[in-house]
């Protein structure tokens, strides 16, 4: 990418379906696999345990099989695909075609994360928040991690679990104020007692409205990092603390750089 500028990169890393896998592809292998007749689509339920043992799901229906198949076969080609994404971004940072300065000026002159909003308490106050500071903190310490990476090779799951954390518990409200910006309802309703309560990162993600904003690779690659039980289920472990120490490393926070990096692609004016 040497004859690109920084700000191509950075599109490509915005942009670019090379970095993640294809829906279309791993879907159309699930159903190939489904018609030859696999032994897991001729018996009956498929248990899922978590890793302490727990029953936490059970495939009952060929449309759940099917589902348990992709992603099954997603983790294997995410694998491949996660080796890809640690070379190119090792690369891109030692060759300093990106860095925390021009990620961050991108992100300032051509992102939302940059806005201001306000917001109407119930009391009739009103506060103004933006996520860019709180972003550009979180790429300090990434870049700061990478650099430190490339220089002793010595990174442990401690140096990382914060980043880690951090970042994963902001997508929901980043991705909730994604509809807020659009009009779209954050919360859900309950038309028997007249209580509501705002949608977590799951139900966002299972929303139809999420489709404006992640096309079905991205959206499959969301489902898969943070809410799956049968991929890496980043959000709800970490929210529940059911992530080990020893699952965390560098390539795990690659993969959140390039999931955050997604949402840069979203412009809205100033009001």
């Amino acid at each position: 990418m040497q004859k690109y500028s920084t700000e191509e990169v950075i599109q490509f890393l915005i942009n670019d379906k090379l970095l993640i896998p294809k829906k279309e592809f791993i879907t159309s292998q699930a159903k190939e696999n489904k018609k030859q007749g696999l032994f897991y689509m001729l018996t009956g339920n498929i248990n899922i345990f978590d890793q302490r043992g727990n029953l936490v799901k059970i495939y009952s229906t060929d449309e759940e099989k099917e589902w348990r198949e992709i992603m099954q076969m997603y983790r294997f080609s995410m694998q491949f695909k996660s080796i890809k994404i640690n070379m190119i971004l090792e690369s891109l940072i030692t060759k300093r075609k990106i860095s925390l300065e021009t990620i961050h000026k991108y992100m300032k002159e051509n992102t939302w994360i940059s806005h201001t909003f306000a917001f109407s308490l119930a009391n009739s106050q009103s506060i103004t928040y933006t996520f860019y500071n709180i972003i550009y903190i979180l790429l300090k310490e990434y870049f700061h991690l990478f650099e430190k990476q490339l220089k002793h090779n010595n990174l442990t799951s401690l140096d990382v679990f914060m980043f880690i954390d951090s970042l994963t518990l902001k997508f929901e409200g980043l991705i909730r104020e994604l509809f807020s910006i659009n009009n779209y309802p954050t919360f859900i309703l309950n038309n028997d007692t007249g209580t509501a309560f705002e949608k977590d990162l799951n139900a966002l993600l299972h929303d139809e409205n999420i489709k404006n904003f992640l096309d079905e690779d991205e959206l499959l690659f969301y489902k898969y990092l943070f809410i799956e039980q049968e991929g890496i289920n980043l959000r709800n472990r970490i929210a529940h603390s059911l992530f080990f120490e020893q699952e965390y490393d560098m390539g795990l926070a690659n993969l959140l750089f390039i999931a955050l990096l997604r949402l840069f692609k979203f412009i809205i004016e100033n009001k």
